[in-house]
């Protein structure tokens, strides 16, 4: 007792604890402070080590030495009448009262305020201006006020990690929350594209709601350090700025998968929504037992997402090393199958492997997803694009997607698909309808907006375009996807030709797919045909649907245009490599090769072989089986044929194309390769059905 009244005295326990606590303060405030300061990993594992070891020498230093007026003294060396020890553990009592206050606090703090939410200051959208030649823009939530699913948007994770090579990992965790409240089918919820724009954005969250036309807010952060993961997020109603619901789940990195289920189950039974039985199963579901696994899909899916189309066959090919190798990890891995066969599709449709060998390796990928998970989503979307890109099975790929939407009714890219196949088949109306929904889900997705205005202008549905077309969002509109596809309809849907150049005058060229057709359109009409030329052999353009396509269509241009030699040159110099293209084995199923090489074949004086080279293409693409690309066939074959000669079996294939599906109803007034057509009465009365259509 003598010994452990001597430690009371000389104030060692006192010192012990308010060391301890500060201690542990000092390591709660390095953690919050580190990746602000961009510390490595190892800083915080090195003040532990040094905060432990200090430990027991303050505990030495406390029993060896006191405080006198005269400073600090060995204890041996202290008069007890002298000594300020009872003061000293006084003033160490009230230390130890404001340190554990303090910790309080911090706790507090860290609880209820992290991250950062509504605090933020709000700082002004930065958005293209308007396009003064449409009509004007409405406001920017696209929200069906008769919907009544609670609407919610879950916005970027914050990633917290010192290391910035595990941003994907953040960027994986929130997708994956994202996508198992979507499968929710009493919850609306915006896409990832949607709310991909407010990443490292300061924000005000009642101006974000208003943005994306949701009520609640989710938000959080993630760090992972080591083998652990931190995962903090919470469910905003922006609408009060209330907190609905918020949690903190520090574990070890293989429960990522149950952390992810947690926070999507928190926030359904926050909201009061009802899970089916297979909606819960789905949330349940555990992808992988692999973090190696998970870390290459999440890589892999990050790739695919930021690559364009541009750079496909660069993009497919380490996108599906990466997948491999998760697969190989993890045989069972369903979604990494269905992404791998994703991206055998991408790599098969965009020509830089347009192989039985690639279309085989996407069959067997498709297979393992559905054979490990048989109710995954992505496995009936994977299954899909297989049928629609391999074999142009569209009713095929249209009931896989039902089943997909079924499981799935939030997820913007399942109405898009919807809306392509539906198109296909010839349902205008319907897949209008499905990228409408698709852009009500995804407001900021420039795809889906684009694809309703064109396939309205296509298939002759002035009026409705013209209505899609004042609906896109303030924002969209200097996209050039967006920007393209408005000046078709000016230009196509209303023969207004001075509005698709304002528009297109408005903003710089890009390496858009779109904005580059609607400028070689434009510059056909106006008759610059040398501006016409030149944009058809841009790489980006013609050359991505047929090789070749660029060089015979810039020929096409110089002859309108009066250098008939230079596109003699042109032609004689692609000829023998278009006659190889045809001959390659993936020309038996794709046919735009035999029309390009009938396109030129026609202007080199050999009509008979044109000719017999467009029906190939459109015996392997009839419009009966696509009623999209077969239609753009058959106009593409009734030029080949009138300039051949057959003059009434072209206008035959235009009178059987036009009131469905081509290039827009005033295509026949304004293109100047019609010219030769111009006389005849009945290529008149086609003309003249198109500009009514179309006014």
């Amino acid at each position: 007792m003598s010994l452990f009244n001597e430690l009371k005295r000389r104030n060692v326990f006192r010192v012990g604890i308010a060391y301890a606590v500060t201690a542990w303060l000092l390591m709660q405030i390095g953690e919050v402070m580190a990746p602000a300061l961009r510390l490595p990993d190892w800083a915080l594992s090195t003040l532990a080590f040094f905060l432990i070891l200090g430990f027991p020498v303050v505990l030495l230093f406390a029993w060896a030495f006191e405080l006198t007026p005269e400073g600090l003294k060995r204890e041996s060396e202290v008069d007890r009448s002298q000594s300020m020890t009872p003061r000293t553990g006084r003033k160490l009592d009230i230390a130890v009262i404001i340190v554990l206050a303090a910790a309080v606090v911090f706790l507090l703090f860290e609880r209820f305020q992290e991250p950062e939410t509504t605090d933020r200051t709000a700082t002004p959208q930065t958005s293209q201006a308007a396009d003064a030649t449409t009509l004007p823009a409405p406001a920017a939530s696209t929200a069906d006020p008769a919907d009544a699913r609670k609407a919610i948007a879950v916005l970027p994770f914050q990633n917290l990690s010192t290391d910035e090579e595990n941003a994907f990992f953040a960027a994986g965790v929130h997708e994956d929350i994202l996508t198992y409240l979507s499968r929710v089918a009493e919850l609306r919820v915006n896409s990832r594209t949607s709310v991909q724009q407010y990443a490292e954005r300061q924000i005000n969250l009642r101006d974000v709601a208003a943005e994306l036309g949701a009520r609640y807010i989710v938000e959080g952060s993630v760090r992972r350090a080591g083998n652990r993961v931190r995962v903090t997020a919470q469910l905003i109603d922006a609408s009060t700025d209330d907190h609905m619901w918020a949690d903190n789940f520090d574990r070890e990195l293989t429960d990522i998968f149950a952390i992810q289920t947690q926070v999507a189950e928190e926030i359904v039974a926050a909201l009061e929504a009802e899970l089916s039985p297979v909606e819960a199963a789905m949330l349940e579901g555990r992808p992988t037992d692999s973090i190696e696994a998970y870390d290459l899909y999440l890589q892999a899916r990050q790739n695919m997402q930021s690559i364009g189309l541009e750079a496909v066959e660069a993009y497919a090919k380490g996108v599906v090393l990466k997948l491999e190798r998760a697969v190989a990890i993890d045989p069972d891995f369903s979604r990494a199958w269905a992404l791998l066969a994703l991206a055998h599709g991408e790599s098969y449709w965009f020509l830089a492997d347009r192989s039985p060998e690639r279309l085989q390796r996407m069959k067997d990928a498709v297979d393992r997803a559905r054979a490990a998970d048989p109710m995954l989503p992505e496995g009936f979307m994977a299954e899909a694009l297989y049928h629609y890109r391999g074999f142009y099975e569209y009713d095929q790929a249209l009931e896989a997607l039902e089943q997909a939407r079924e499981l799935i009714p939030n997820d913007a890219l399942v109405h898009y698909n919807l809306g392509l196949t539906l198109r296909r088949l010839g349902r205008y109306d319907e897949s209008i309808d499905a990228f409408l929904e698709a852009a009500r889900l995804a407001p900021d997705g420039a795809d889906n907006w684009s694809e309703a205005v064109s396939t309205a202008v296509a298939s002759n549905r002035v009026e409705r375009a013209r209505t899609i077309v004042s609906d896109i969002p303030d924002a969209l509109r200097g996209v050039p996807r967006v920007v393209g596809e408005i000046a078709r309809f000016h230009l196509m849907g209303n023969g207004d030709v001075q509005k698709a150049r304002a528009l297109l005058d408005r903003y710089p060229e890009s390496n858009s797919w779109y904005d580059l057709d609607a400028r070689w359109w434009l510059a056909m009409a106006e008759e610059r045909f040398a501006e016409a030329a030149r944009i058809a052999v841009d790489p980006n353009f013609m050359e991505a649907i047929s090789r070749g396509a660029g060089v015979v269509t810039s020929a096409l241009a110089l002859e309108l245009g009066g250098r008939a030699e230079e596109a003699l040159a042109l032609r004689r110099e692609t000829a023998l490599m278009l006659t190889e293209e045809v001959a390659k084995p993936y020309a038996k199923t794709y046919a735009w090769p035999r029309l390009t090489l009938a396109e030129n074949l026609v202007r080199m004086g050999e009509p008979e072989a044109a000719v017999a080279s467009c029906r190939q293409a459109m015996d392997i693409l009839p419009t009966e089986r696509d009623k999209v690309h077969g239609y753009e066939l058959a106009e593409g074959c009734a030029w080949v044929l009138a300039q051949a000669g057959l003059v009434d079996e072209a206008l035959d294939l235009l009178e059987q194309s036009r009131p469905v599906y081509n290039q827009g109803p005033w295509a026949l007034s304004l293109m100047p390769q019609w010219k030769f057509m111009r006389d005849h009465p009945r290529f008149q009365s086609l003309a003249a059905e198109g500009e009514a259509a179309g006014r």
